[in-house]
Order: C-alpha cells, then structure tokens, then sequence
C-alpha cells in the first residue's frame, strides 16, 4: 500500500474515531423528526453500529447501505451518512471504495452545516489523490515496460569450456583454442551455432602447430560440410580438404609447386577467418 493511501485509511480511521459520540450540529434539507423508537432498535442500525466499532467495514458498509433502504428518520443522519461512508471507503471492496465518494457527497450536500462536512471534504481529496497516483503508477508501469521491450537481450552466459576456447581463439593461441573446443564438444552441447564452432575448432587444429591435431582438423572440417551442408562455411571446409588431398598428391612431385598449393591452403585459412569474422554471431 503506497504512503498517501496509508494516510487516508488513518484519516479516516481517526475521524470516525473523533465523530463517533458527540452529537453534530446538522441541518436537513427537511426537519429531521426526533429519534424514534424502531430507528433506535432497528436491527440494520445496530448491526452496522456494533461492526463499525468492531473495524469490521465491510460488515458495517452493507448494514447501513440496508438501514438507509427502510428510508429512516433520524437527528444524526450525518453522522450516521459518513460512518457509512468511511465503512465503504475500509471495505476493501472496490465498488464500495468508489461508492464511498457518493456517499461523502451526499453528506455535504444534504448537511451543509454539519461538523462532518470537513472531514467528508477531506475524504473526498484524499481519494481523488489516491486514484489519480494509481493511475500514475499504472502509466509508469507500462511505460517501464515499454522501455524493458526495447532493451537487447542479454547476452547468454557460454559455457566455461567454450569461454576458454573463443578467448584463446580470439588470441591466436590456436594450440589452447583447439583443446578447448573439444572439451566443449565432448559435452554434447545443442546450440545453433554449431557450424561456427566446427569451423573455429577446424581451423584451430589447422594452425596449432600438432601434427595430429592438424591431420583431426580434416574430421572436423567433413563432419562441418556432413551435418551443416547448408551452412556458409561448407564450402570454404570443401576447399581446404580439397587443397590438402592435392598436396598430398604433390609430394613426390616438384618442390616449387607443392609450395604452391601449401600457399593457396593457407590462404583458404584465412579466408575461412576472416568469414567468420565477419559473420561472427555469438552464441
């Protein structure tokens, strides 16, 4: 419950609590008849009076809302008309809440002169003040709201092996790079970017410097063209297989063009790099 709505459900705590006994000073658009005998025993009255004083509202607001339907006479209808009012404005009862500002109203405009009159008025502008900060609130809720919908998401959380592995990767520490996305892909992982991995994993094992991981870059590159035959990277695996088998078949041959084809291999490396450097997408 928000600060002002804390101080009107005390203010009107305390002035029902200051108005409950004396006798007010009312003026009636009519000439109020004196208390009768069935208005002091009205089963309705004196069921709304003893919840009321109880703090049972909501009991008290329908008992009084039954009292005023026998149409009653009575020198302390205002008094009786704003523990109405306060009875509805504690039911907690939405419609009862708003009917409260009815009831208020009625007392000032039918007892002008009474002593409740300024406690009504008082009611009456701390409700108003209350609804207009909930439909205040409700605005800055939903332009919160709002403003969350534009934000990007947060970037997901990598895995601590695939953490290792871009970092070396980004580093050219090929060797650590290489290592670490195996680690990665030995936990079977699922994610959408398994071609970029395969890829990095590739070329990682290409340039480490291992023999065996050099000559494992091969599987990898093939498990890339077989499980991602459409992905952007398939051809440039394609290449570099294609190029390795060549200089395999070159080396019985002459020396200057085995050289040859190991230079178009690397720069198929780093052409593979630099793709996926420019496609780069995180995982």
């Amino acid at each position: 419950m928000n600060q002002r709505k804390l101080c009107f459900l005390l203010f009107l705590t305390v002035a029902a609590g200051c108005h409950r006994h004396p006798r007010s000073v009312a003026t009636a658009p009519q000439p109020a008849a004196p208390v009768t005998a069935s208005t002091a025993v009205s089963p309705a009255l004196k069921e709304a009076e003893s919840a009321f004083g109880r703090g049972e509202f909501l009991s008290a607001a329908i008992a009084y809302e039954s009292f005023f339907q026998s149409g009653p006479q009575s020198n302390e209808m205002d008094r009786l008309r704003f523990h109405q009012g306060v009875a509805q404005a504690l039911s907690g009862i939405a419609t009862l809440e708003t009917a409260s500002n009815d009831t208020f109203r009625q007392l000032i405009r039918d007892y002008p002169e009474s002593t409740f009159v300024p406690p009504a008025r008082m009611a009456l502008s701390l409700r108003e003040d209350v609804v207009r900060l909930q439909a205040d609130k409700v605005s800055q809720d939903d332009k919160i709201r709002q403003l969350t919908a534009l934000l990007p998401p947060a970037p997901p959380v990598l895995p601590a092996a695939l953490a290792a592995a871009e970092s070396a990767y980004d580093a050219a520490d090929f060797a650590a790079a290489a290592k670490s996305y195996e680690v990665y892909l030995q936990s079977k992982p699922q994610t959408t970017e398994m071609d970029r991995i395969l890829l990095r994993l590739g070329i990682a094992q290409s340039l480490s410097g291992t023999t065996a991981s050099e000559a494992a870059s091969n599987d990898t590159f093939n498990q890339l063209i077989r499980d991602f035959p459409n992905s952007p990277y398939a051809s440039s695996a394609g290449r570099v297989i294609a190029l390795r088998k060549e200089i395999s078949r070159l080396q019985v041959a002459g020396q200057r063009e085995k050289d040859d084809k190991i230079q178009k291999l690397t720069e198929e490396l780093d052409n593979l790099k630099k793709i996926d450097s420019n496609r780069r997408r995180t995982p």
